[in-house]
């Protein structure tokens, strides 16, 4: 678990650049809208099977997608985990669903995808308040995410959102992606290290050269390998054909 904090942490301080054209979430005319962490509270439970329980307090990655134009007409959120490349939601919605369902009659179209922002942000400036609750029943092939506001004397539901768990071919192309994301980012931090810890003599990954805090230090090839073993437990194929391909970027 330490490790796999480690790992995340060295990803969200390091951006390699030109990488954005082979992300899967931007095809057939995606643009992305909205990119944050957000403090998520994990919950296992089944829907609505038996008393509400407090989960596990989590930092997600949340991007939200729409298509290209003035006007939204197709909308997407994802929801991924930077420890567990294989977690992976998203949830779709069009113009003429959305006017169908409970939400389309109560707002427009165009002003959803900045409803959702609303909700999201306001998880991370007033999270005393606002929650967001994910509840990945057993089986996890679907999710639900409840905007939850803390009211004086009981919890207000604001809004749900229903998650599927991507699945197959997609699934492996996201994986393939940020497994190079993660290789590229490492290769960028140790050549960062490199220069700044010439004079020095230090050849590990210290946190204050990257971010700033003291934590431990933390050698970049053990990252490497724990996001090997964690995809070799779940797609031993796939992993292979990640070692034999090249990354298909440089980092700059």
């Amino acid at each position: 678990q330490a490790q796999q904090e480690a790992m995340a942490s060295i990803l969200t301080h390091v951006h390699p650049t030109g990488i954005e054209s082979l992300d899967p979430s931007l095809e057939d005319g995606f643009q992305r809208l909205f990119s944050s962490s957000i403090p998520f509270e994990l919950r296992d439970q089944a829907v609505h099977e038996g008393p509400q329980t407090v989960g596990t307090l989590e930092l997600l990655q949340v991007q939200l997608l729409t298509k290209e134009g003035s006007s939204f007409s197709h909308v997407r959120v994802e929801v991924t985990k930077e420890a567990d490349l294989f977690f992976h939601y998203s949830f779709e919605v069009e113009d003429t669903e959305f006017y169908a369902s409970k939400e389309g009659k109560e707002a427009d179209f165009p002003e959803y995808p900045h409803k959702l922002i609303r909700a999201f942000n306001s998880c991370v400036e007033r999270p005393e308040s606002h929650l967001a609750v994910f509840v990945v029943p057993p089986g996890g092939s679907t999710a639900r995410l409840d905007f939850v506001e803390n009211g004086e004397l009981d919890f207000i539901k604001l809004m749900s959102i229903q998650f599927s768990r991507t699945r197959g071919e997609l699934l492996q192309r996201h994986v393939a992606f940020r497994y190079n994301v993660v290789k590229s980012k490492l290769a960028l931090a140790e050549s960062r290290l490199e220069v700044m810890t010439y004079k020095s003599g230090f050849r590990t990954l210290c946190w204050p050269l990257i971010t700033g805090q003291y934590l431990f230090p933390f050698p970049c090839a053990l990252v490497v390998q724990e996001v090997g073993i964690l995809i070799s437990t779940k797609s031993p194929s796939l992993l292979r054909e990640l070692q034999n391909m090249p990354t298909g970027f440089e980092s700059r």
